[in-house]
């Protein structure tokens, strides 16, 4: 039994002509996709056209950034981001067959990076990394989650006799009396350069 799906297209005037506005089409659902209007489909959606975007940005200008440069634009060493690369790329790999080709890991991790240490909002990222804002979106989860599940092998919290030590240790450093301090996270790269007298 065929069953048809009556679908009204009066909502995409911008892709349509007056003519065809009101035009109800009938699509056999059992039909094969030999069947199907693609052309119909593709005069619907209209011309796709890429956004222009910076191009080339990861494959020639990052790689001439100077240690400095990378650092502070993505807040860790280049020897930091390969090794953070090399640990999460087999995570990151796109495991289903079906669907589009997943991002190259290296420009997901790079983009997602910078997202996060940057006060850069999606649409600026997605231009400078030649990705639309879907696959960045797409990105940004599949490493905030690979990191998080990754980073109770990383950030190592320390014993309570460590801690009692790393205390100990902060207020001989400290010449105002630093107490309780049992650790420091550095979030930023910003040289502060210390006063003469």
């Amino acid at each position: 039994m065929n069953t048809e799906l009556f679908v009204m297209l009066d909502s995409m005037g911008k892709a349509l002509n007056n003519e065809v506005k009101r035009k109800i089409v009938l699509i056999d659902i059992d039909s094969s996709d030999d069947e199907f209007d693609y052309e119909f489909i593709n005069r619907l959606r209209g011309n796709r056209v890429k956004p222009f975007r910076v191009q080339d940005f990861t494959s020639q200008t990052i790689p001439n950034f100077t240690h400095k440069q990378f650092q502070q634009h993505f807040r860790l060493s280049p020897t930091s981001f390969e090794r953070c690369l090399l640990i999460c790329a087999p995570l990151l790999q796109k495991t289903c067959v079906e669907g589009r080709k997943g991002s190259d890991e290296r420009l997901q991790l790079l983009s997602v990076i910078w997202l996060l240490a940057t006060p850069d909002s999606f649409r600026s990222v997605s231009d400078r990394f030649d990705i639309g804002k879907s696959s960045l979106h797409d990105s940004f989860v599949r490493v905030t989650t690979v990191l998080h599940r990754l980073s109770p092998t990383i950030i190592n919290w320390p014993e309570v006799d460590q801690m009692n030590q790393i205390q100990l240790n902060f207020s001989k450093m400290s010449k105002t009396c630093l107490n309780n301090i049992i650790g420091v996270i550095d979030g930023s790269y910003i040289p502060i350069p210390a006063p003469i007298s």
